[in-house]
């Protein structure tokens, strides 16, 4: 005789196992993983050591000083990064934990934003794509700001669609802090406010609280003008920050534009230097360009499926304009970026869309949750074309980096050994692995960008009994002849860590003939990850 408790326990069971909540655990559990595996796999790269640098500056310095504020300011970010470093350390895994944390609250997020939308099955498929997207994953995995501005993006369009109905001040004040913080954490994400008033403008006959709109985007302008004010001086002239900017980013073509897709659906085929490193080996990428087919096939279908949906009202928030929305929140930033970095200023990097990227999941999420039968296929197609595209996020094809540059000529600098730095800058990933998990100071001489040494013309400092020199990113030739005139004349091996790949070191030639005069080389490899080399002149050949 069967037991009628054992019946209903076992189907208490079975719908706790199916809810809602237990699937939004496991997903988060499944980002947590893949986002904590492989944490410390691959070395800091350069911007994240400089942001592990300027969490050391002290508190003045990270919201007020000049050479903070002129750089493209982000003083929430290194507010935090500063508290969570002096709590856990510098260490590669300690100071990475901080992304991961804002990428899993991000899973969480979108699940909020898209169960608003759509409902709660549509918010749960969003979240599982965010939970297993490459890019995010990479981007979670990084010292840097951009998790913690993809959370603050979807709080503030979570809090927009809330506002655009409700007269509820405490919303408003909430709606306002998450926009003055995206700002304050990283200026660029004004697309994001842009956006929202882009959307509030097309339909701004049906919204009520127009005046209360108006006030709203007034404080937050104001709030962030003391910001905007240094980093547009500094953008317009001739200064450091924009001849840095000018080798990060080339002018886009529309290959780039169109390329943006397939970097939010398995991470790009360049998957180092956040997006603008060595390129991934074309036969890795056969198969899982399949998943941006998908992806984007998916994304298009919300259309049809929008059209489907009964129609009780036409409101703000009926269904086809939530799809107008999310087509809005993709495209609008895209083409945005993309004819700015045309006609004014390259500034076309994916790391930048990380707050657009969201809408291209919700959108293929949509598609996914009204499929019917066609839905599980649909996911594990999903999670089959990505499994392949960790591979290449977790074993990028490449071990050769800094932390294996500092490993191999650490042993052989013997005491009197010249360091040469070509351009300077390089000078900050290579402490960190040099005297391993020193970010702060580097001896007084080395700040973020190598600005202490940044144009000048006696770039050189002693380390104990070893002589460091350097160049800047833009010398001319007289200038490399000058700092490199004085070098000793002695038995002493002069090491040169150059980035060739570093547009506006055109002296590569110049700098290892006047290095190599004299001298044989004793040591010479490329580390491909990082696009340095390491060279070693010996008196002795």
């Amino acid at each position: 005789m069967i037991d009628p408790r054992s019946v209903m326990k076992k189907d208490r069971l079975a719908g706790l196992l199916a809810g809602k909540y237990f699937i939004l655990c496991a997903v988060l559990g499944i980002a947590a993983f893949l986002r904590f595996y492989g944490l410390n796999g691959k070395c800091l790269w350069y911007d994240e050591v400089c942001s592990l640098n300027l969490s050391a500056y002290n508190w003045y310095d990270i919201f007020l000083s000049q050479k903070v504020l002129t750089d493209i300011p982000r003083p929430v970010y290194y507010a935090l990064l500063k508290l969570w470093t002096g709590l856990f350390g510098y260490t590669e895994v300690a100071a990475r934990s901080l992304a991961v944390i804002f990428g899993v609250l991000s899973v969480f997020l979108i699940y909020k934003l898209a169960k608003t939308l759509f409902g709660a099955s549509a918010g749960l498929i969003s979240a599982f794509i965010l939970a297993i997207s490459p890019y995010n994953i990479y981007y979670s995995q990084q010292v840097r700001y951009y998790t913690l501005f993809l959370c603050l993006s979807l709080v503030s369009i979570i809090l927009f669609l809330k506002v655009i109905k409700s007269d509820k001040r405490s919303l408003r004040f909430l709606y306002i802090l998450t926009n003055a913080l995206i700002l304050y954490s990283f200026p660029v994400g004004i697309y994001v406010f842009i956006l929202q008033n882009i959307f509030f403008l097309v339909f701004s006959k049906r919204i009520r609280l127009k005046r209360q709109w108006l006030r709203m985007q007034v404080i937050i302008l104001v709030i962030f003008m003391p910001m905007a004010v240094l980093p547009a001086v500094a953008f317009t002239q001739n200064t450091r920050n924009q001849e840095i900017d000018t080798f990060i980013a080339d002018k886009p073509g529309y290959r780039d534009l169109i390329g943006t897709f397939g970097v939010f659906s398995y991470g790009g085929p360049r998957q180092a230097h956040a997006g603008v490193g060595f390129e991934t080996e074309p036969s890795r990428l056969r198969v899982i360009r399949f998943l941006t087919v998908l992806l984007g096939l998916l994304f298009s279908l919300s259309i049809f499926y929008s059209r489907k949906e009964i129609r009780s009202n036409e409101d703000i928030l009926s269904a086809k304009n939530k799809i107008l929305l999310l087509w809005l929140w993709l495209l609008a930033p895209l083409l945005g970026f993309y004819l700015f970095s045309i006609w004014v200023k390259p500034v076309f990097l994916t790391r930048y869309f990380i707050a657009i990227a969201p809408a291209f999941y919700i959108g293929a999420a949509y598609s996914v949750s009204r499929m019917g039968r066609g839905r599980l296929p649909a996911i594990v197609a999903l999670v089959a074309l990505t499994f392949f595209s960790w591979d290449i996020l977790y074993n990028p094809g490449s071990n050769d980096d800094w932390r294996s540059l500092a490993s191999s000529v650490k042993p052989q600098i013997a005491e009197g050994d010249v360091l040469v730095f070509a351009p300077i800058t390089q000078i900050i990933p290579f402490w960190y692995y040099y005297k391993y998990g020193q970010v702060k100071g580097f001896n007084n001489n080395i700040d973020n960008h190598g600005e202490k040494f940044y144009h000048m013309k006696n770039c050189r400092f002693l380390d104990g009994a070893n002589t460091v020199i350097g160049l800047g990113i833009r010398q001319d030739r007289e200038h490399v002849l000058v700092t490199l005139g004085g070098l000793p004349d002695n038995d002493a091996n002069i090491w040169l860590i150059i980035s060739p790949h570093w547009r506006g070191n055109e002296h590569s030639g110049l700098i290892e003939g006047l290095l190599g005069k004299g001298r044989g080389v004793k040591y010479r490899k490329y580390f491909d990850y990082n696009g340095v080399e390491a060279i070693c002149y010996s008196p002795s050949g």
